[in-house]
This record gives structure tokens, C-alpha cells and sequence, in this order.
């Protein structure tokens, strides 16, 4: 009797040294896990809705490469325009069917959409988007409006995280349209308060919020969940294969009279308390060795396409993305052409940074 007391006793101290072995173990790989960055970052690449791509056989191909690249997906959509000054936009009559596809198939291959971006575009992708100025505000807001809401019915039902409510759109961004936006902003937020609302920003747009902010001038910053930021640094060759301990602009060639782009991400987390997103980041495959620096858009159809300096660039920049704690989400720009990085040892230098 005293025998098996004393191996009861025995087991149960065996359990309880082992409970607590295992806890301290999960409490510890936890903490390890949210101090690495990289665990706590959207990661994606992005793609756009067009017509050709609305096929099985076209995701089939492509979301097992995106998935083993272990990438979420920022998907971009079209809505059309006829002019620079056109005030009634107009979605895509397809996207209905496109989604119902796109989300179809992500289901199928495992594949996160964790970013809706409609873009404002002429055929293509090609529109400036900086220029367009709709010569009656009232109305394109109102149809703006309701295509906004069409996208945030679809990020709610969907799942989807996040929504960029435009894009590189700089005329219309400025604060004194501010009242148009704070009324789809909040209408999203009364039907739809999981969709965390932002707007995709080129560099030049974002330091005029900043700008405005140092003025004490009212920012379309503050109206946002979440600011996005779609960055194209010239990278200094002089970085190439340097080992990047800390985030600094010294990688990026500095553009007179501007904040770098390092500076102006901690300045938004510093004014602003929002975190923000990289939803577009990318270079041209194709290669300059004369140049002291990689041009990420190098479209230049007598230089090599050859994938390396568009590799030297996406790593570098990913090093200085991944030690930024304000950055909760990066989007490579673009699996399509004129970008395109699948099948490439680009891809493999994204898939070591989005897995490890």
C-alpha cells in the first residue's frame, strides 16, 4: 500500500514538473514569436483583376507559387475612366464573377486576401492617377461612394482585413476634400467596423499629410485605421550584400527637400498613431550595372532582363522593411508584367524573408 502511495505520489510529481516544463516552454516561444517582426506582418504579394486572369487554369498556376512563397494577396481591381476630369467612374461589370473565382480558388490553395485596392485607371494600369481631377466633386463622390461600399460588403463577407478606399489619387486626397471622405469613411464603419479603412499613398502624398500635421493643418491621416505608403526607393548599389542590422534611409537615394522614406514611416507612427502598410513595393527585373544605384523603374526594353538587380533591390529593401516596428504589412509589387518576379531567384529571396 505505503509502495504505491509513494509511486502515485511519484507520477504525480512527474506531471506537474512536466506542465510546467511545457508551459514555460509555450510562454517562452510565444514571447520569441512576438518579438520577431516578421510573425506579427501581413506579408503579400499583389495582383490585379484582369479580364484574362479570370480563369481556373490562370490561378491554378499561380496561387501554388504565391502559397509556397508563403504570401498573402493584396488584389487590385479596375474601375474605369474616360478622361482626367471624367466624374463618374465606373467599376469593373466583371468584378462580381472575378470574385467569386478569386476567392474560390484562394479557398482552394490556402491562400489569405487580406487587402482589397481599387484603382482608378484608363485601359491598363498605365493612368496617373496623381492627375485625376473630376470636373464635378459632388458626383464623383457620390459614385465613388458607391463603389467604395460595394468593396467593403465584399472585405466584410469575405474576411478581408483591409480595405484602400483609393490610390496614388493626389488632387482628391488633399484635406480640403477631407468632408467627402470622412462620409464614406464613416458609413463603412457603421455597416462594416471589422474593415480597417486606408488609402495607398505615393511618397510625395505622404509628406504633404506629414506636412500638414508639422502646420498643425488638419490630415486625411487622421480619418484612416491603418496608412499606406506604395514605395519605390532608388537603392545605392554600395548596399548591395551589406549585412542591414538597423532601418536607416542612408540605404536610399535621398530626394531633395524631402523626408526619406524610413523617416516619414516613424514620423506617421509618431503624429498620427497609425501603423502602416507597404502596399506596393517592387523593381524592374531588368538590370543597369552603370549605374551607382538599382532603379526600380527601369523599363529600359536595351538593358538586361535578367532578374539581379531587381534581386539586390527587393532584399535590401525587405531587410530595412522587416526591423521597422510601425510596419504591419508589406505587399510586393507585381506578379504581372512589367514587374514580374515568379519563377525568379527574386522569388526565392522573398519566400526566405516571408517564411524565416
Amino acid at each position: 500500500m505505503k509502495k504505491n502511495l509513494l509511486l502515485a505520489v511519484f507520477l504525480i510529481f512527474c506531471i506537474a514538473v512536466y506542465s510546467i516544463s511545457n508551459l514555460f516552454f509555450q510562454e517562452n516561444h510565444t514571447k520569441k514569436i512576438q518579438e520577431n517582426p516578421k510573425h506579427n506582418i501581413h506579408k503579400g504579394v499583389a495582383l490585379t483583376l484582369l479580364d484574362p486572369y479570370n480563369t481556373d487554369n490562370f490561378y491554378d498556376k499561380n496561387l501554388p507559387k504565391i502559397k509556397e512563397m508563403g504570401a498573402e494577396l493584396e488584389v487590385v481591381t479596375k474601375v474605369s475612366i474616360q478622361s482626367t476630369n471624367d466624374s463618374m467612374p465606373v467599376n469593373d461589370p466583371n468584378i462580381e464573377d472575378k470574385f467569386n473565382r478569386l476567392f474560390s480558388k484562394s479557398k482552394e490553395y490556402g491562400v489569405k486576401v487580406s487587402v482589397i485596392k481599387p484603382h482608378i485607371m484608363f485601359p491598363g494600369d498605365g493612368f496617373d492617377r496623381g492627375t485625376y481631377n473630376p470636373s464635378n466633386t459632388d458626383d464623383f463622390f457620390k459614385r465613388w461612394k458607391e463603389i467604395i461600399l460595394y468593396y467593403a460588403k465584399v472585405s466584410h463577407d469575405e474576411d478581408v482585413p483591409f480595405l484602400s478606399i483609393t490610390c496614388e489619387t493626389s488632387i482628391i486626397t488633399q484635406n480640403t476634400y477631407i468632408p467627402y471622405w470622412q462620409e464614406i469613411i464613416n458609413e463603412i464603419k457603421q455597416k462594416y467596423p471589422d474593415v480597417q479603412v486606408t488609402m495607398a499613398l505615393k511618397k510625395s502624398d505622404l509628406d504633404r499629410e506629414i506636412a500638414y500635421h508639422e502646420k498643425g493643418v488638419i490630415s486625411i491621416l487622421d480619418y484612416l485605421d491603418v496608412v499606406s505608403l506604395n514605395m519605390f526607393p532608388r537603392v545605392k548599389r554600395d548596399y548591395v550584400g551589406k549585412n542591414i542590422i538597423a532601418p536607416s534611409d542612408d540605404a536610399f537615394v535621398s530626394v531633395p527637400g524631402a523626408y526619406g522614406f524610413i523617416t516619414s514611416i516613424k514620423k506617421v507612427k509618431e503624429y498620427f498613431k497609425k501603423d502602416v502598410i507597404i502596399t506596393e513595393t517592387g523593381s524592374s527585373p531588368r538590370s543597369d550595372f552603370k549605374k551607382d544605384y538599382l532603379n526600380p523603374f527601369n523599363f529600359d526594353q536595351e538593358t538586361p532582363k535578367n532578374h539581379r538587380d531587381q534581386n539586390d533591390w527587393m532584399k535590401i529593401v525587405l531587410d530595412n522593411l522587416f526591423l521597422l516596428k510601425e510596419v504591419k504589412g508589406i505587399y510586393i509589387w507585381h506578379i504581372d508584367q512589367p514587374f514580374d518576379f515568379l519563377d525568379t531567384k527574386t522569388a526565392d529571396t522573398i519566400r526566405k524573408n516571408y517564411r524565416n
